[in-house]
């Protein structure tokens, strides 16, 4: 639920504000091959990132919600970048359905 929660909240910032990104995805795109200081900044949000999906999934497979057989660092992973690409995708698009149904896609791993 809480992952949910953080994908709807994307989406609702996406929609509200598309303007505003996000530091570490616009950050990342325009010069994360290319200066360190942006490299490492963005190493470091991506980790806590990771870090706060992999310990919600931990809580969810405690819970009951989640499989205890789903690798909880590999999903944080691809859910870190499931995030990015929508943030990238909403640069484009506010089309809420198009960015539901790739949360929906991103969340059924979870299942």
């Amino acid at each position: 639920a809480a992952i949910r929660a953080a994908f709807d909240w994307i989406i609702e910032e996406i929609i509200g504000n598309p303007e505003a990104g996000c530091f570490a995805v616009n950050a990342a795109t325009e010069l994360g091959s290319c200066d360190e200081g942006v490299q490492g900044a963005v190493s470091r949000s991506t980790a806590r990132t990771v870090t706060a999906f992999a310990d919600a999934i931990r809580a969810g497979q405690q819970q009951g919600e989640i499989p205890p057989a789903k690798d909880p660092q590999a999903i944080a992973e691809f859910l870190l970048n499931a995030v990015h690409g929508l943030r990238v995708t909403g640069k484009t698009t506010q089309d809420r359905r198009m960015l539901e149904n790739i949360v929906n896609l991103a969340l059924s791993v979870l299942d």
